[in-house]
């Protein structure tokens, strides 16, 4: 019998030890059992919860990361969002890895950064689970980048009809 997903512990008061000790998993199912409440007398307690889950990002943990960051994209602090979302990829998130990377495809509250998705994409790519979706979407960053060149390179035609027309004007 264990408590929680945490091997070997099988009581609250040994959960509470092993999160104090800073052992990322147990401050993770910690937060969770405050999260939900209900698990072996705990009652249910955001704050707690939240304190939890910043420990375990602090100490690595990914899901902890993403839970976080997924909070702060439903309250709308987006910054805060794509700061974490990073963190987690970085912490080997294949979900987070997805979320960034679709988010600098697409520039939708972030700055567009196609080297940047494509390199967090890339990483999804190893996930079974993401590898459909990175898929799909590295299909839609060859596209975006098809287009960008595309806009360069009819920019740098006008400018060179512009300079030709300054030529052509100036030797008649």
């Amino acid at each position: 019998n264990t408590l929680l997903k945490v091997p070997g512990l099988i009581s609250l008061p040994e959960l509470i030890k092993s999160a104090d000790s800073g052992v990322a998993d147990s401050q993770y199912e910690l937060a969770l059992a405050y999260e939900k409440g209900g698990t072996q007398g705990i009652e249910r307690n955001k704050d707690l919860a939240k304190k939890w889950l910043t420990k375990a990002s602090e100490g690595g943990h990914a899901l902890s990361t993403l839970k976080l960051a997924d909070s702060n994209f439903s309250s709308g602090d987006f910054t805060a969002a794509y700061t974490r979302y990073e963190l987690a990829a970085k912490q080997g998130s294949p979900s987070a890895q997805i979320k960034i990377g679709q988010a600098y495809l697409t520039g939708e509250r972030i700055s567009q950064d196609l080297e940047k998705a494509e390199v967090w994409l890339r990483k999804a790519l190893l996930d079974p689970i993401e590898k459909a979706k990175a898929e799909r979407l590295l299909k839609d960053l060859e596209k975006a980048k098809d287009s960008l060149l595309a806009q360069r390179n009819l920019l740098a035609l006008k400018a060179t009809l512009a300079d030709f027309s300054i030529w052509y004007r100036d030797w008649e």
